[in-house]
């Protein structure tokens, strides 16, 4: 099954999904690279998330459906990010038509791998992250202080969530 591709910002996304994320992405104030990265995971499967919010160390995942080689290189990548792989501790976040999943390293945020994904705005920085259910620390400024740094906190469970909070 292939997705309608679709023009958002003068970008051809594969899919209205990709271009729907991306639109989120860009209402929440962050700059983010389209396919930047291929990865040769540990099962000898390539993979290329589809999103990198840099700001944020994110790759983010848009899945329209489900096939047993795309859980593959989903769980594959998961695995890489909480296991500590990743010299720059990245997060990844899945979102699909029907649900959600974030993963974060241990060693950064916390071990978590999560369908509890959440959409933050930092009372300190005033800017936007995306969490699961690790710790509440802003992945862009830094601030910590329990959850008192939060201005406003938005959970979402799949894309149509996702692009109703913005």
């Amino acid at each position: 099954m292939n997705g309608i591709k679709t023009i958002y910002k003068g970008i051809e996304y594969k899919s209205r999904l990709e271009a729907d994320i991306a639109e989120a992405i860009d209402k929440t104030g962050h700059s983010y690279q389209y396919e930047p990265k291929s990865f040769l995971l540990p099962n000898g499967i390539h993979y290329m998330p589809d999103f990198y919010i840099p700001a944020l160390k994110l790759w983010v995942e848009a899945r329209g459906y489900e096939t047993e080689k795309g859980d593959m290189q989903i769980q594959a990548f998961a695995d890489m990010i909480t296991s500590g792989e990743f010299k720059d501790k990245p997060d990844y976040m899945v979102v699909t038509y029907q649900s959600a999943m974030f993963a974060e390293d241990e060693d950064r945020y916390g071990y978590a791998v999560t369908d509890e994904c959440s959409l933050v705005l930092c009372r300190d920085c005033k800017k936007f992250y995306f969490m699961g259910d690790g710790s509440y620390q802003c992945r862009y400024c830094g601030a910590w202080d329990g959850n008192s740094h939060i201005a406003e906190i938005y959970s979402f469970k799949n894309s149509k969530e996702l692009k109703g909070l913005l």
